[in-house]
């Protein structure tokens, strides 16, 4: 049982379209195009995992939005976010492969309900540590002699 969100636009979307049409899978899949800052913020409060293995995400805010909104974030290994996302305690990553993403999927589902919140507790941390009062803060400690 699911629903799948894919929230953007991008050169694949009327190859994915068809694909799901194809495999019947209309009702279980949303594409939503191009949405403004809220209304994606809206779509990651209804969403339980999300997901980017782009390969044209530069800073990764995505992943960010999707931490704070309470989202298992599932990312792109060796794509430079690995300093803020961190595998099994905040988030997981992995390579950008079909197959590699089912064995993720499986992981996620099988986890206990204490081990999604511990998760989902480490990216409560990690944001608050990204918060702009927590960057002064240690910006001004690290500049302190």
């Amino acid at each position: 049982d699911f629903h799948l969100t894919i929230m953007g636009d991008g050169n694949q979307r009327k190859r994915l379209e068809n694909l799901v049409h194809k495999c019947g899978l209309s009702r279980k899949v949303t594409f939503t195009g191009k949405l403004k800052r809220s209304e994606v913020i809206s779509n990651l409060e209804k969403s339980d995992i999300f997901i980017l293995l782009s390969d044209n995400e530069t800073y990764g805010i995505s992943y960010l939005e999707a931490m704070v909104t309470g989202n298992i974030v599932i990312g792109k290994q060796n794509d430079g976010i690995e300093g803020i996302l961190q595998h099994e305690q905040n988030s997981f990553l992995i390579p950008a492969d079909k197959y590699e993403l089912k064995k993720c999927l499986d992981k996620i589902y099988s986890l206990k309900e204490t081990e999604i919140e511990t998760i989902k507790q480490h990216s409560r941390e990690t944001i608050e540590k990204l918060s702009s009062s927590k960057a002064a803060e240690n910006y001004l400690k690290n500049i302190s002699i």
